[in-house]
């Protein structure tokens, strides 16, 4: 391979973030303020990346964004083993997410969200698509959900997207402050799932 062709493959599969105009969410269609966006094409099938998502136990081996998650609460109707509700992403789940705004190890805060979306894509395309959204707010002044999709691109390679889209009042304090570290935090993470999966 030619150093264009290698420089063409590296910029293909690195991972892309930044922040942007709101992109629909299925819970917000409308009304979004500012949306946060990584993308990345990983080397891995569609059903690894999907169930690394859902296994909340390997979190700690590759999301140093959101290293831990805990179930509060689920009123999943899917019956699964009580050790598994505990460690796998279901919908209906309330979880407790400890996320480290500053970059690994630091600026811990507790977020609260709610899983709303895990399925199967039914758009023509082959993939998944899983999202969670904020709980604890009024939505005129926080609404935050953020999607994860997984596409397939054949050949072994897949396309991992992902975006969170803020509304409400607070939504342009956070994109005040906080702006850069979420870019920064939604690259750490897409890298630290291509990675992971990607040694599977």
């Amino acid at each position: 391979m030619t150093t264009s062709e290698d420089a063409a493959q590296h910029q293909q599969t690195a991972v892309i973030s930044s922040a942007t105009d709101p992109i629909p969410v299925p819970s917000y269609p409308t009304g979004g303020v500012f949306t946060i966006l990584a993308s990345t094409t990983i080397h891995a099938s569609p059903s690894e990346i999907f169930h690394a998502i859902l296994d909340l136990a390997s979190y700690p081996k590759w999301n140093t964004f959101v290293p831990h998650a805990t179930v509060i609460s689920t009123t999943s109707s899917s019956p699964s083993p009580s050790n598994e509700s505990d460690t796998r992403l279901q919908v209906g789940t309330a979880l407790k997410l400890d996320v480290y705004m500053k970059g690994p190890g630091t600026g811990r805060r507790d977020s609260h969200v709610l899983v709303t979306i895990i399925e199967e894509l039914n758009d023509g395309r082959n993939g998944y698509r899983v999202a969670w959204k904020a709980l604890g707010w009024n939505a005129w002044m926080l609404r935050a959900e953020r999607v994860q999709e997984i596409v397939d691109l054949g050949s072994g390679e897949t396309q991992y997207k992902t975006w969170e889209t803020f509304g409400g009042l607070l939504a342009y304090v956070i994109r005040g402050l906080y702006k850069e570290d979420l870019v920064s935090r939604f690259l750490d993470c897409s890298n630290g799932l291509k990675g992971y999966v990607e040694r599977l």
